[in-house]
């Protein structure tokens, strides 16, 4: 592969030697299966952090059955040794195929990726407004689901609310930033610090707290128990809000289409084509007199004829 792909990456150079290195390993494997292969992720965005982020990498592969699994999972337990690689295989068929149910994974790859070797096979892949909806609202509606279950399993373990805060805030911020881009198209997931400093006051939120969260997920920030649940507890009102904002949009989307389905049927109507209007003709006292007579005039004559045949009969 062209080492340069990977000048603008967020990455050690080691780790940009180790990836370079597997690609190539990856492509000589699966030959002529092999379509390309691709970073996304934080890696691929701007908010990698050594330590503490994984390196997500594409594998794409004309088929991904258990033999071209089997031939590059030596390549990948090695790279894994010194990196924090996951790993997937994927089709370009299931790609195609697959955007309905995962258009948030896909949109987000989509716009956060950078080709390493082959082809892009994201290109021209569509997700559809209303299935990323519900995808949106299913993420954020889970962040709230699990906030809840979650306090009341560890109400009392001060380390698992913690880890529990930790693990909800990325996917709130990655729900964020796709309603973002529903509501307004303006926003992408640019980076989970860029969404949290551009969100909430477009949607009301308080700022100081995604920075809390932002900062208790870095391991910058310590509370004591009182404040903890008092974190805790604003959390779980911010993902109810939002939960309720990306609701409205699927009911103002439902509204909009029966309006314009109610539009199009009267504009059927109106173009229904109408038998002509015929106007009666209108005819004068004079000349109604004079079609009276000539019709009296007629009628007297074939009485007459009528009866002269008569006569010549006897």
């Amino acid at each position: 592969m062209d080492a340069s792909a990977l000048d603008d990456v967020n990455l050690p150079t080691r780790t940009k030697q180790k990836l370079a290195e597997l690609c190539e390993q990856l492509e000589r494997t699966l030959e002529d299966d092999f379509v390309g292969a691709l970073l996304y992720g934080s890696a691929a965005r701007e908010d990698w952090e050594e330590g503490t982020s994984d390196i997500n990498l594409m594998i794409v592969s004309h088929s991904a059955r258990l033999p071209q699994c089997a031939a590059i999972t030596r390549h990948l337990r090695r790279a894994q040794r010194t990196l924090p690689l996951h790993a997937e295989i994927i089709t370009p068929l299931d790609l195609e195929r697959s955007a309905d149910v995962f258009p948030l994974k896909f949109l987000d790859i989509q716009r956060n990726h950078l080709v390493l070797v082959g082809q892009d096979p994201l290109e021209g892949i569509e997700i559809a407004w209303d299935h990323l909806r519900l995808r949106v609202e299913q993420e954020l509606k889970s962040v709230m689901f699990t906030l809840r279950r979650h306090y009341l399993i560890y109400e009392r373990q001060p380390d698992q609310l913690v880890r529990t805060i930790s693990e909800q805030t990325s996917a709130f911020l990655i729900g964020l930033g796709a309603l973002m881009f529903l509501r307004d198209g303006q926003w992408w997931l640019s980076g989970k610090e860029t969404i949290a400093r551009a969100v909430p006051e477009s949607l009301g939120l308080d700022e100081d707290l995604l920075e809390s969260l932002l900062a208790l997920k870095r391991r910058d920030l310590e509370l004591d128990p009182e404040e903890l649940q008092a974190l805790y507890a604003a959390f779980m009102i911010a993902a109810e809000e939002v939960a309720e904002i990306v609701d409205r949009l699927g009911e103002e989307e439902d509204a909009d289409g029966e309006d314009a389905a109610a539009s199009a049927d009267q504009e059927e109507e109106e173009e229904v084509p109408l038998m002509p209007v015929i106007d009666p003709e209108i005819v004068s006292e004079d000349e109604a007199g004079s079609a009276t007579q000539g019709e009296d005039s007629e009628e007297e004559e074939a009485l007459a004829s009528s009866a002269a045949s008569t006569q010549e009969a006897s």
